[in-house]
Formats: C-alpha cells, structure tokens, sequence
C-alpha cells in the first residue's frame, strides 16, 4: 500500500513539473537590436576569418609552386654541364660513329629537358641582347656592328626564365 501512495505521489508531482513552466519577459525591441548587432558583428568576423584564410591558402599554392619551379631550375642548371660536355664531346671525337652515337646522346638528352620546356638560346647572327647573352669578347666588324659573331658557351631557358646566359662574341 506505501507503495502505490508513492507512485500516486509522483504521479501527482510529474504533473505539476509538466504544467508549471517559467515565466519569460517579452523580447523588446532594444534586446533585437542588440542581438543584431552582436550577431552583425560576429558574421562580419567570420566573413573576415574567412577571407583571409582564402588568402592564405592561395599564397601558400602560390608559394609552393614557385619552390618547385626553383628546385627544378636548379637541377636542370646542374645538368647543362653535361651537354657541355657532351657538345666538347662531339667537337673532339675523330671516328664518325663514335660522334654519331654522342650526338644521338645528346639528342636524348635535350628531348628530356625539352619535355622540361628548356630549350637553347639562339645567339649566332642575333643582336646582342643582355637579358638572353653576356659579352664576353668583341671584336671588329662594321659590318655586324651591335650582333653576336660568336658564341663560346650555348645558353638555355625554361619557358621565360632563362637558366644560363649564352657567353658570345660581340661585334662593334
């Protein structure tokens, strides 16, 4: 029987929690003003947070890639010395199937860095460009005045950069 009693008992007192509930002012216009304001604030927050990790990420992409871009230059730099070598190589050998098994090593050689986009720079009969050749001998010749005549080191460039400037002769 004590039992039953408190049941009813809570029974009794679950539903006066359920009915009873607490009593609330009415939102003023001065509150919606604030709360807009403050939610105003904390968006144009946002839309700025935003914003600059947009720019942070595109800066760092950025950045990344100009890394690579230097990291392969580099290597390819390094590996012009062997068509340096390989062109002395050419010049030098006396049996013409020795030179033409160089020369066809050289040809895949820069079919490789072609696909690098490297390509030499073109200097004989050229006018003298400083941005693409370094002078480093001229000589007279009226004739060619202010071209290259000469050249003693090849040049190359990747796409715009240029790796290496061409050592050339220049006429005066």
């Amino acid at each position: 029987m004590a039992k039953k009693k408190n049941n009813e008992e809570n029974i009794n007192q679950n539903a006066e929690e359920a009915t009873s509930f607490d009593y609330k002012e009415p939102v003023t216009e001065e509150v919606k003003d604030e709360t807009q304001q403050k939610y105003d604030a904390l968006n144009s927050q946002y839309l700025r947070l935003q914003a600059d990790f947009d720019n942070y990420k595109k800066r760092n992409q950025s950045l990344s890639l100009q890394r690579y871009n230097d990291g392969v230059d580099s290597v390819i730099e390094d590996m012009l010395q062997v068509a340096d070598f390989l062109d002395m190589a050419i010049v030098a050998q006396k049996d013409e199937a020795q030179r033409k098994g160089i020369e066809l090593t050289k040809k895949t050689f820069m079919d490789i860095l072609a696909k690098y986009n490297v390509s030499a720079i073109e200097a004989m009969g050229q006018e003298f460009n400083p941005n693409l050749h370094e002078a480093v001998q001229s000589v007279d010749d009226t004739d060619n005045a202010g071209k290259v005549v000469g050249e003693i080191k090849k040049g190359y460039k990747r796409g715009d950069t240029v790796l290496r400037h061409s050592m050339v002769v220049v006429a005066k």
